[in-house]
């Protein structure tokens, strides 16, 4: 799955939106190789196994959620840190809910130990 994102300007210049699809296989070819608008990228997702944290509340609690994640679940989970990037899905956002009922999926990609 490829993502394209553009640098959103914030407080901090480090987060990005992004945009997430599934290409069939016949359409790649004609995605990778299409110009795109500067500040855009182009990123292919693994098609591998990601470990899944809903966080509900806002942004204060995934640094906080990223770190247990990282730091407490993974080295007991039989897991270790896949290759792809970490990614922040948001599933309810202000302002169309509350700011303490907002959802964001932490998406850490993870291997099997063997």
């Amino acid at each position: 799955m490829p993502l394209m994102y553009e640098h959103a300007p914030d407080i901090d210049s480090n987060w990005h939106i992004g945009i997430g699809a599934s290409i069939p296989a016949s359409h790649k070819e004609a995605v990778y190789g299409a110009a795109l608008p500067d500040g855009f990228r182009l990123h292919l997702l693994g098609s591998g196994e990601y470990a899944r944290l809903r966080v509900q509340g806002g942004e204060a609690g995934l640094r906080g959620a990223l770190s247990w994640l990282l730091n407490d679940w993974l080295p007991t989970s039989g897991y270790e840190l896949g290759e792809g990037l970490c990614l922040f899905e948001r599933l309810q956002f202000s302002p169309f809910v509350a700011p303490d009922q907002t959802l964001v999926d932490i998406l850490l990609p993870v291997e099997a130990l063997v």
